[in-house]
């Protein structure tokens, strides 16, 4: 008994024959578009900074709030990470971990003298691209509505 043609092959055949082959694609859904970070609001750049370089939550709001400014007081990063860190030091220590953790990345936080803390536009530009090619998988694993 013969094999039923395949699929490439009867197609194939119409072609040979001088026919004209429609092929229909379903529709698939809207690709959600990848927000920059910089649109993001900073409590959702917190959430995307965290996942991607598996920070705490102090260390994610603290990356994120560096990442909206160009420097932050050891006072302004206490305040925002208040509910862990109930002096200047604890920021310090903060830093000191989140460093250890952007090291792998080649990103750097400056410390800015009599300011406190931030980040330059390498750095900056350098967790915008890591954070842009892990977007996709990030969407990807929202749930469908």
């Amino acid at each position: 008994m013969p094999s039923e043609p395949t699929l490439a092959k009867l197609l194939q055949e119409a072609v040979d024959a001088g026919h004209v082959v429609f092929v229909h694609t379903p529709k698939l859904p809207p690709t959600p578009p990848i927000v920059p970070p910089d649109e993001r609001d900073e409590a959702t750049l917190a959430a995307a900074l965290g996942l991607v370089f598996k920070l705490s939550r102090s260390e994610s709001r603290m990356l994120a709030s560096l990442m909206r400014h160009e420097h932050r007081s050891k006072e302004e990063l206490r305040a925002i990470v208040s509910y862990n860190a109930s002096t200047a030091s604890s920021v310090s220590v903060i830093v000191h971990h989140l460093r250890k953790k952007l090291k792998p990345f080649n990103v750097e936080i400056s410390t800015v003298y009599k300011l406190g803390y931030g980040l330059d536009k390498s750095a900056r530009n350098k967790i915008q691209k890591i954070l842009t090619e892990h977007n996709e998988p990030i969407i990807a694993a929202r749930a469908p509505r």
